[in-house]
């Protein structure tokens, strides 16, 4: 399957394969490694006209699954205003930072 891009930088291939080799180097299960590696996918991701193509390249260029990928990108957007929870496993932060979790939860944690 093609990807199609957002843009067309003659350079957007490069980009691509740099940012997948430096998130495999970034894998590592610390919460700052996993918000940086969220924050680098949601630039990646900003390529993409298409989720799916997006979710295609994660797959193929990281091994990871698109379910890991939203979960690292919802730690970084999670991270920018809940620096408090850093202490926590990875687990319990991929919980907090999940869309669909109750302020009320974030509050009690």
């Amino acid at each position: 399957m093609a990807i199609q891009p957002a843009t067309s930088p003659t350079d957007l291939q490069f980009f691509l394969d740099t940012q997948a080799n430096e998130i495999r180097s970034m894998l590592k299960r610390t919460i700052e490694d996993i918000a940086s590696i969220g924050e680098r996918l949601l630039q990646v991701k900003s390529k993409f006209k298409r989720d799916a193509d997006f979710e295609n390249w994660v797959q193929e260029s990281l091994g990871i699954s698109d379910k890991s990928a939203d979960n690292f990108m919802n730690t970084a957007l999670f991270m920018k205003t809940h620096q408090n929870f850093s202490h926590l496993d990875p687990s319990a932060i991929y919980e907090l930072a999940a869309p669909n979790t109750p302020e009320a939860l974030i509050k009690a944690a």
